[in-house]
């Protein structure tokens, strides 16, 4: 598929879930579990996890927030911001 995907990526300020690196677009992907995916957003933004992309020309930085629920076992909540 052309796709990239690592998880637990460590940073001096954390560990991203998982990031997705296609040609043209970067996923900075922060899972929860019985949260919010504004919760995920936030911890995103709050550690710096995009800095290091936003920079690249060409390329599209996502930003997903992605929760599970433990009653529905499945995502009950996500969020996506472009950078």
């Amino acid at each position: 598929m052309g796709a990239d995907i690592r998880t637990e990526i460590e940073t001096n300020k954390g560990r991203v879930d998982a990031i997705l690196k296609t040609a043209n677009h970067i996923y900075i992907i922060e899972f929860k579990c019985n949260q919010t995916a504004d919760v995920a957003l936030s911890q995103i933004h709050t550690t710096g996890y995009a800095d290091q992309f936003k920079t690249r020309d060409e390329t599209t930085v996502h930003l997903l927030g992605i929760n599970f629920s433990k009653e529905e076992k499945n995502i009950d909540d996500w969020k996506e911001e472009i950078l």
